[in-house]
């Protein structure tokens, strides 16, 4: 199976990580968000329910084009640059290629996440 996001119309493949929160948000596909900017590291948008929250796959380090799930906020985020958390969150996946995101977070973006036959 493969994932893509669209971000701003732009599509990237995505990796997905192998955990039982991703695989609920996997369920929720197709997703359409608006993802507010936090800062200038990360766009987040609540998700339409909450998946289950796998405490074994929880990272504090949030990585440069990571797709991370945060149960404080029922949001999916997408990791803009490299950065301790000070949530316990689970990876989804992460965007394979490069969006470039220095120097050019808006205030929000448009994203799509679906699943994507090749």
């Amino acid at each position: 199976m493969m994932f893509q996001i669209l971000i701003n119309g732009k599509a990237y493949d995505m990796e997905y990580a192998e955990n039982k929160t991703s695989a609920d948000i996997i369920q929720m596909l197709p997703l359409k968000l608006s993802m507010q900017a936090y800062s200038d590291i990360e766009y987040y948008a609540e998700l339409p329910e909450r998946p289950f929250f796998d405490e074994k796959a929880t990272v504090m380090q949030a990585k440069e084009k990571a797709l991370m799930y945060c149960r404080e906020y029922n949001a999916l985020v997408v990791v803009c640059r490299n950065y301790h958390d000070i949530f316990r969150e689970v990876p989804v996946g992460r965007i394979i290629g490069d969006p470039s995101w220095e120097n050019k977070l808006n205030s929000r973006i448009a994203a799509e996440i679906k699943v994507v036959s090749k």
